[in-house]
Protein backbone atom coordinates (compact mmCIF):
# COMPACT_ATOMS: atom_id res chain seq x y z
CA UNK A 1 0.00 0.00 0.00
CA UNK A 2 2.45 3.03 -1.07
CA UNK A 3 1.41 6.36 0.96
CA UNK A 4 -0.98 7.99 -1.88
CA UNK A 5 -3.49 5.23 -1.81
CA UNK A 6 -5.00 5.76 1.35
CA UNK A 7 -3.93 9.46 3.75
CA UNK A 8 -5.56 11.27 6.36
CA UNK A 9 -7.03 14.34 6.57
CA UNK A 10 -8.04 17.21 8.90
CA UNK A 11 -10.60 19.49 8.01
CA UNK A 12 -12.90 21.64 10.67
CA UNK A 13 -11.10 19.83 13.45
CA UNK A 14 -11.93 16.29 11.95
CA UNK A 15 -9.11 13.81 10.97
CA UNK A 16 -10.96 11.31 8.42
CA UNK A 17 -9.47 8.56 6.63
CA UNK A 18 -9.56 9.27 2.69
CA UNK A 19 -9.04 6.38 0.06
CA UNK A 20 -7.62 7.54 -3.26
CA UNK A 21 -8.04 4.09 -5.00
CA UNK A 22 -11.69 4.59 -6.12
CA UNK A 23 -13.14 7.67 -7.38
CA UNK A 24 -16.10 9.22 -5.13
CA UNK A 25 -15.73 7.32 -1.62
CA UNK A 26 -16.65 9.39 1.41
CA UNK A 27 -14.07 10.21 4.25
CA UNK A 28 -14.18 7.91 6.84
CA UNK A 29 -13.97 9.46 10.72
CA UNK A 30 -14.92 8.15 14.10
CA UNK A 31 -17.11 9.96 16.18
CA UNK A 32 -17.96 8.85 19.84
CA UNK A 33 -22.02 10.09 19.67
CA UNK A 34 -23.97 8.39 22.11
CA UNK A 35 -25.62 5.81 19.98
CA UNK A 36 -29.21 5.31 19.85
CA UNK A 37 -29.33 2.11 22.32
CA UNK A 38 -26.63 1.68 24.81
CA UNK A 39 -28.24 0.03 27.93
CA UNK A 40 -26.14 -2.17 30.13
CA UNK A 41 -29.21 -4.69 29.67
CA UNK A 42 -28.41 -5.32 25.91
CA UNK A 43 -25.82 -8.37 25.66
CA UNK A 44 -22.70 -6.10 25.32
CA UNK A 45 -23.29 -4.48 28.83
CA UNK A 46 -24.18 -7.87 30.31
CA UNK A 47 -21.35 -9.24 29.23
CA UNK A 48 -19.06 -6.59 30.04
CA UNK A 49 -20.38 -6.71 33.89
CA UNK A 50 -22.87 -4.78 36.33
CA UNK A 51 -20.00 -4.26 38.75
CA UNK A 52 -17.37 -3.32 35.90
CA UNK A 53 -16.65 0.30 36.37
CA UNK A 54 -13.54 0.50 34.10
CA UNK A 55 -12.96 -1.05 30.83
CA UNK A 56 -9.89 -1.41 28.61
CA UNK A 57 -10.74 -2.16 24.68
CA UNK A 58 -7.19 -3.65 23.58
CA UNK A 59 -8.47 -4.12 19.92
CA UNK A 60 -10.66 -0.59 18.96
CA UNK A 61 -9.87 -0.51 15.71
CA UNK A 62 -13.13 2.19 15.02
CA UNK A 63 -14.17 2.49 18.31
CA UNK A 64 -17.52 1.51 17.84
CA UNK A 65 -18.02 -0.56 21.10
CA UNK A 66 -16.02 1.67 22.90
CA UNK A 67 -18.80 4.59 21.85
CA UNK A 68 -21.36 1.97 23.00
CA UNK A 69 -18.75 1.50 26.42
CA UNK A 70 -18.77 5.53 27.17
CA UNK A 71 -22.38 5.67 26.57
CA UNK A 72 -23.03 3.13 29.17
CA UNK A 73 -20.97 5.15 31.39
CA UNK A 74 -17.89 2.95 31.87
CA UNK A 75 -14.50 4.80 32.49
CA UNK A 76 -13.04 3.56 29.51
CA UNK A 77 -9.26 2.93 27.78
CA UNK A 78 -8.67 2.43 23.63
CA UNK A 79 -5.83 0.18 22.43
CA UNK A 80 -4.88 0.54 18.52
CA UNK A 81 -1.50 -0.52 17.35
CA UNK A 82 -2.15 0.97 13.83
CA UNK A 83 -0.92 5.10 14.05
CA UNK A 84 -3.46 6.03 11.32
CA UNK A 85 -6.51 4.32 13.56
CA UNK A 86 -5.15 5.59 16.73
CA UNK A 87 -5.23 9.16 15.07
CA UNK A 88 -8.05 9.07 14.10
CA UNK A 89 -9.67 8.19 17.45
CA UNK A 90 -7.35 11.00 19.33
CA UNK A 91 -9.34 13.12 17.39
CA UNK A 92 -12.41 11.60 17.59
CA UNK A 93 -11.96 11.90 21.72
CA UNK A 94 -10.76 15.29 21.88
CA UNK A 95 -13.65 16.18 19.67
CA UNK A 96 -15.68 14.42 21.98
CA UNK A 97 -14.94 16.62 25.24
CA UNK A 98 -17.25 18.70 26.14
CA UNK A 99 -19.77 17.49 23.20
CA UNK A 100 -23.13 17.39 24.64
CA UNK A 101 -23.57 14.35 21.90
CA UNK A 102 -21.09 12.64 23.36
CA UNK A 103 -20.58 9.95 26.59
CA UNK A 104 -17.60 10.38 28.04
CA UNK A 105 -15.05 10.41 26.19
CA UNK A 106 -12.35 7.53 26.37
CA UNK A 107 -8.74 7.71 26.83
CA UNK A 108 -6.53 6.56 23.72
CA UNK A 109 -3.31 4.57 23.91
CA UNK A 110 -1.26 4.09 20.47
CA UNK A 111 0.20 0.77 21.81
CA UNK A 112 0.57 -3.12 21.19
CA UNK A 113 -2.05 -4.47 23.25
CA UNK A 114 0.17 -7.14 24.25
CA UNK A 115 2.84 -5.03 25.59
CA UNK A 116 0.40 -2.40 27.28
CA UNK A 117 -1.33 -4.72 29.00
CA UNK A 118 1.02 -6.49 29.89
CA UNK A 119 2.56 -3.69 31.56
CA UNK A 120 -0.49 -3.04 33.22
CA UNK A 121 -1.77 -5.85 35.51
CA UNK A 122 -5.24 -5.45 37.35
CA UNK A 123 -5.57 -2.05 36.02
CA UNK A 124 -9.22 -2.76 34.38
CA UNK A 125 -12.02 -4.01 35.74
CA UNK A 126 -12.41 -5.41 32.29
CA UNK A 127 -10.57 -6.41 29.29
CA UNK A 128 -12.27 -6.30 26.20
CA UNK A 129 -11.05 -8.37 22.76
CA UNK A 130 -12.28 -8.41 19.38
CA UNK A 131 -9.62 -10.10 17.28
CA UNK A 132 -9.00 -9.16 13.91
CA UNK A 133 -9.19 -13.09 12.16
CA UNK A 134 -8.34 -14.53 8.18
CA UNK A 135 -11.46 -13.59 6.26
CA UNK A 136 -12.99 -17.07 5.02
CA UNK A 137 -11.74 -18.39 1.80
CA UNK A 138 -14.95 -18.99 0.28
CA UNK A 139 -17.50 -15.82 1.89
CA UNK A 140 -19.70 -14.74 -0.10
CA UNK A 141 -19.96 -11.13 1.08
CA UNK A 142 -17.19 -8.74 0.83
CA UNK A 143 -16.83 -7.27 4.11
CA UNK A 144 -17.73 -3.42 4.55
CA UNK A 145 -15.33 -1.16 3.44
CA UNK A 146 -14.37 0.30 7.01
CA UNK A 147 -13.66 -2.72 7.92
CA UNK A 148 -11.33 -4.07 4.76
CA UNK A 149 -9.44 -0.68 5.28
CA UNK A 150 -9.04 -1.60 8.98
CA UNK A 151 -7.55 -5.21 7.83
CA UNK A 152 -5.46 -3.19 5.67
CA UNK A 153 -3.82 -1.41 8.16
CA UNK A 154 -3.74 -3.48 10.98
CA UNK A 155 -3.85 -6.98 9.70
CA UNK A 156 -5.13 -10.28 10.81
CA UNK A 157 -3.64 -11.39 14.67
CA UNK A 158 -1.68 -14.63 14.78
CA UNK A 159 -0.63 -13.06 18.21
CA UNK A 160 -3.95 -13.97 19.49
CA UNK A 161 -3.09 -16.52 22.54
CA UNK A 162 -0.25 -14.02 23.75
CA UNK A 163 -2.75 -11.05 23.72
CA UNK A 164 -5.46 -13.36 25.89
CA UNK A 165 -2.56 -13.78 28.36
CA UNK A 166 -1.81 -9.98 28.63
CA UNK A 167 -5.49 -9.63 28.86
CA UNK A 168 -5.60 -11.98 31.40
CA UNK A 169 -3.05 -10.24 33.41
CA UNK A 170 -4.42 -7.05 32.86
CA UNK A 171 -8.21 -7.78 34.16
CA UNK A 172 -9.55 -7.35 38.02
CA UNK A 173 -12.61 -9.27 37.20
CA UNK A 174 -13.29 -10.38 33.56
CA UNK A 175 -11.49 -11.17 29.90
CA UNK A 176 -14.58 -10.51 27.13
CA UNK A 177 -13.82 -11.77 23.64
CA UNK A 178 -16.43 -11.11 20.94
CA UNK A 179 -16.92 -13.61 18.18
CA UNK A 180 -19.10 -14.26 15.35
CA UNK A 181 -22.45 -16.21 16.44
CA UNK A 182 -21.21 -18.93 13.88
CA UNK A 183 -17.90 -19.50 15.42
CA UNK A 184 -16.12 -21.83 18.35
CA UNK A 185 -14.84 -20.02 21.03
CA UNK A 186 -11.56 -18.27 20.42
CA UNK A 187 -9.71 -19.39 24.03
CA UNK A 188 -11.05 -22.39 24.47
CA UNK A 189 -14.25 -23.27 27.40
CA UNK A 190 -15.16 -19.92 28.67
CA UNK A 191 -16.73 -19.02 31.94
CA UNK A 192 -20.55 -17.86 30.21
CA UNK A 193 -21.30 -16.56 27.00
CA UNK A 194 -23.53 -14.13 26.07
CA UNK A 195 -25.64 -14.11 23.24
CA UNK A 196 -26.05 -11.28 20.57
CA UNK A 197 -28.43 -11.00 17.43
CA UNK A 198 -25.00 -11.84 14.84
CA UNK A 199 -22.66 -12.04 17.65
CA UNK A 200 -21.65 -14.06 20.90
CA UNK A 201 -19.21 -12.71 23.87
CA UNK A 202 -17.09 -15.28 25.82
CA UNK A 203 -16.97 -14.22 29.25
CA UNK A 204 -13.43 -15.58 31.37
CA UNK A 205 -13.84 -14.47 34.56
CA UNK A 206 -10.83 -14.72 36.58
CA UNK A 207 -10.55 -16.73 39.88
Amino acid sequence: MSGVDISLVLENGVLSLVDHRQHGLKPLSIGFDLPGTASKKQPLGRAIGRRTRTVVDATAGWGEDARRFCAMGYAVTVVERSPVMAALLRNAADRAVGSPRAGFPPGVVGRDAIDYLAENPGAWDCVYLDPMFPPKRRSSTLPRRPLRLLRELVGDDPDTGRLYDSAMRAALKRVVVKRPDHGAPVFGPPSETVKGKLVCYDVYLKM
